[in-house]
């Protein structure tokens, strides 16, 4: 049987998470990641690399490993794209098996943010969606003031 690893990820994420009394949004502005993107890491509607789950390991308090720790040694894991893909082994019967690093922030281009194509961009939307928005964009300045 073939396991869905990134419901099961997923899903464990969400467990450690409300066993912590942290909601998404927390959990989000803690890893500096939209609450959209948390809810579908834990639905595993999104796929995630290797840094963003020892982030959210850490932000959690939980070591990474523990995630895996209920895999059976059934060869359940299956990454489809083998050439982009870190294996570690634990143990003569346990391997995990991860996507590799995203590039890091600090390698990618900074694009300037143009004030007026965002306001376009926020216009098109209803005015419920667009006061999240703003609101997720104010506390985002928030805490890159702070580091």
């Amino acid at each position: 049987m073939k396991l869905n690893v990134k419901n099961f990820i997923g899903q464990k994420i969400k467990r450690w998470r409300l066993e912590q009394n942290i909601t998404q949004e927390q959990l989000a502005l803690r890893l500096g990641l939209s609450q959209g993107y948390i809810n579908q890491i834990e639905n595993g509607k999104r796929s995630f690399s290797l840094e963003t789950l020892q982030k959210v390991a850490d932000a959690l308090g939980i070591p990474v490993s523990a995630i895996f720790d209920e895999i059976n040694n059934d060869a359940s894991l299956k990454v489809v794209r083998s050439y982009d893909k870190k294996t570690m082994k634990k143990g003569p019967l346990t391997q995990y098996v991860f996507l590799k690093p995203q590039v890091s922030a600090k390698k990618r281009k900074k694009k300037k943010i143009n004030r007026k194509e965002v306001l376009d961009l926020l216009n098109k939307l209803p005015e419920d969606v667009a006061k999240h928005y703003i609101r997720l964009m104010k506390m985002e300045v928030k805490i890159l003031k702070k580091k």
